[in-house]
């Protein structure tokens, strides 16, 4: 899956990444976002490791285990999040499979998605 503008959007709103006015322009309806440690950006953050894991992946602590897998013959890798409270549903454990490890960060956003769509669920 590659992810919308809308999709990713609403998975950094999740992870607490907000819009905030830019002032000091002669235009107004400008934006910034403001990331959940405060500091400012005229964009989100790109989708890579980095950012999933300092921003995404802890929102999901205490709700789900993070498993990754390189041990499918016939699916290859996969990232999958195990609901804590819920192991026997599978609806509550997104999983998404890549073949190579370059694109594990897609994988795993498209996991996080998920998890987040789920919760809503639940």
């Amino acid at each position: 899956m590659n992810p919308t503008r809308e999709q990713i959007q609403w998975v950094w709103e999740k992870c607490g990444f907000t819009e905030v006015p830019k002032y000091g322009g002669s235009d107004y309806s400008e934006i910034l976002w403001r990331s959940p440690i405060g500091s400012h950006s005229e964009s989100l953050p790109l989708i890579d490791l980095n950012n999933l894991f300092k921003y995404a992946v802890p929102k999901l602590e205490g709700k789900y285990d993070l498993d990754v897998s390189d041990d499918s013959e016939l699916l290859g890798k996969s990232v999958c999040f195990h609901s804590i409270t819920n192991r026997e549903c599978s609806a509550a454990s997104p999983i998404e499979f890549f073949r190579t490890w370059d694109e594990f960060y897609l994988a795993l956003f498209c996991a996080i998605y998920k998890a987040f769509q789920n919760e809503q669920k639940f």
